[in-house]
């Protein structure tokens, strides 16, 4: 097994692929252009008003905020799972986020869980 961590949100999960693919997420995310909200919009901006009319959305024709808007590719970096007391406290937790997505799931998508779950309880037998 393989602790995998997402760049973009510093998540984890757990894998048995140590090579994930890749994908594409905003460059935003990613921190570029390197500016934070308010300089993006300006200090004196009063972005916090939704009234719409109220105000114009500013809109920035700057080429380093574009870039922002463009996707970049990300690999998640894995790494053994060394300790299988880590692996167990990860999978303990995924069971228990999926139980209560099941208790409280639409009986159309109950069998679906109930699979995932059976999944997941089969690996905790190794714990």
């Amino acid at each position: 097994m393989w602790v995998c961590t997402r760049p973009e949100n510093d998540t984890q999960y757990i894998s048995h692929d140590p090579n994930p693919p890749a994908r594409l997420v905003p460059a935003g995310v990613m921190g570029v252009p390197g500016k934070s909200l308010g300089d993006a919009y300006g200090k004196n901006s009063d972005i916090s008003v939704s009234a719409p009319g109220l105000r114009k959305t500013p809109v920035s024709t700057s080429p380093q905020d574009a870039a922002a808007a463009d996707y970049v590719a990300v690999q998640d970096q894995c790494e053994p799972a060394t300790s299988s007391e880590r692996s167990c406290d990860f999978l303990r937790g995924e069971y228990e986020k999926l139980r209560q997505k099941w208790k409280h799931a639409f009986k159309s998508d109950e069998d679906a869980l109930r699979v995932q779950l059976d999944q997941l309880d089969a690996q905790l037998d190794h714990c």
